[in-house]
């Protein structure tokens, strides 16, 4: 099963605890850290590429997701984070209950643009705000 580590601004982990995320869900890393007042993501489907990228951002709050693949092949379209909107990115752990249209994607993929891209195309509400709602929370 994937793994996310959320770290605030200034705290770390070592090396080994970040050699037993990534050597345990091994398919791939996703990061989404602050820099400069806006938000910046990189991701790769590359495990052993985490390491030497981290020393760049070492120290800054940053979301972190290690993948296990557990549907679609391994490749960047099937790495998280996901951009479901402007701004506004998905992260998660577990398997999503979808529809597979296409199966070299994986259940994220097709969660994202079978029910959350639609959510916020459709509403009149700024996606901002529909993160905040309660509604929205619960899904």
């Amino acid at each position: 099963m994937c793994i996310i580590t959320v770290l605030g601004k200034g705290e770390t982990l070592s090396a080994t605890q970040w050699n037993c995320l990534q050597n345990s869900n091994y398919d791939g890393w996703g990061v989404t850290w602050w820099e400069d007042g806006k938000l910046q993501v990189a991701k790769s489907p590359i495990a052993t590429t985490f390491a030497p990228f981290l020393e760049k951002i070492q120290g800054k709050s940053m979301v972190v997701h290690f993948r296990h693949r557990t549907h679609g092949e391994i490749d960047l379209d099937n790495t998280h984070p996901y951009e479901v909107h402007p701004g506004i990115y998905l992260f998660h752990n577990g398997v999503l209950p979808t529809k597979k249209v296409q199966s070299t994607k994986s259940d994220t993929w097709h969660f994202v643009r079978q029910f959350l891209r639609p959510i916020f195309m459709g509403s009149s509400i700024p996606a901002e705000r529909l993160v905040q709602t309660r509604w929205f929370r619960k899904v």
